[in-house]
């Protein structure tokens, strides 16, 4: 019996853990089959936690086709003429109260704004930080009060978020504190969480694109390998779990390809090139 011929609206791609091998490059087998996949004239979004400007470093340098970008896991959404099309913020007294979570269990954060990151490292030593520091790409803060300084001085609207935490323990301490909080958290590689506004996420990010181009949800291929790909996975028509994506990602998707390392993307990507059709349908 011959298969209904699937057609696809626009295929998203998650980067780190998917389109991105454990060396942090793209493949030339990935390269190759999202070429061909543009030939066809199938719109490429890359739905990242990364910011707007790596993924389009990485469409343009590597890929090399027009690309559609949701870049801090669904805060900005760009489009192929590299205009921002839609951006979500976090409120500036939620992101004060993340800077006081951060100074009482001594951890860590990185807040990303929309040109510079704000990098709030607590301080060890006993030495009293007046200032904060500024360099050509980022702001060094230590303390809270440096933190209220800086959004004093400079107004910094906050997307999205992230902390690595080794500490088992005290990471479920601070999640279970950020889910206190109007925010979406999601984990997006080990030890890792990342926060942004609350209804932000990979998905709003990508329905809100569909809308605006005017493609159907239902027609969408999406692939992913952790906790910030889930909603993602489970809404779009289609959807790829990676071989090394989590259990969780593996039970969501439609179809499990091979990894990362062995050019899983480009696996599904070269079947649907040749039969117009999907591995699993």
């Amino acid at each position: 019996m011959v298969k209904e011929e699937k057609s696809l609206s626009a295929i998203s791609l998650d980067m780190d853990g998917t389109l991105l091998n454990s060396a942090g490059q793209v493949s030339a087998e990935n390269i190759a089959a999202i070429q061909r996949i543009n030939q066809a004239k199938i719109p490429i979004v890359l739905a990242s936690g990364r910011p707007i400007n790596s993924l389009t470093r990485i469409g343009q340098e590597w890929l090399q086709v027009p690309i559609y970008r949701i870049g801090n896991n669904g805060a900005t959404i760009a489009n192929q003429r590299n205009q921002i099309i839609g951006q979500s913020l976090i409120d500036e007294a939620v992101v004060m109260s993340v800077a006081e979570i951060a100074e009482h269990y001594a951890i860590n954060v990185n807040f990303s704004t929309m040109n510079k990151w704000i990098h709030f490292t607590h301080q060890t030593t006993s030495a009293a930080i007046d200032e904060y520091n500024e360099t050509l790409d980022e702001y060094q803060v230590h303390t809270v009060t440096q933190f209220a300084k800086l959004n004093a001085d400079i107004k910094n609207p906050v997307m999205k978020f992230g902390m690595k935490i080794l500490d088992d323990v005290k990471f479920e301490q601070v999640r279970k504190a950020l889910q206190n909080l109007p925010l979406t958290v999601v984990e997006s590689d080990a030890h890792f969480l990342e926060a942004m506004a609350i209804g932000t996420s990979k998905y709003t990010a990508l329905k809100r694109l569909a809308a605006i181009q005017g493609w159907s949800i239902d027609r969408v291929l999406a692939f992913g390998d952790y906790e910030n790909d889930i909603e993602l996975l489970d809404n779009v028509g289609f959807s790829v779990a990676m071989g090394n994506a989590l259990a969780t990602v593996k039970q969501t998707a439609d179809y499990v390809t091979v990894d990362n390392d062995q050019h899983g993307v480009a696996k599904v990507l070269n079947y649907y090139s040749q039969y117009r059709n999907l591995p699993w349908l």
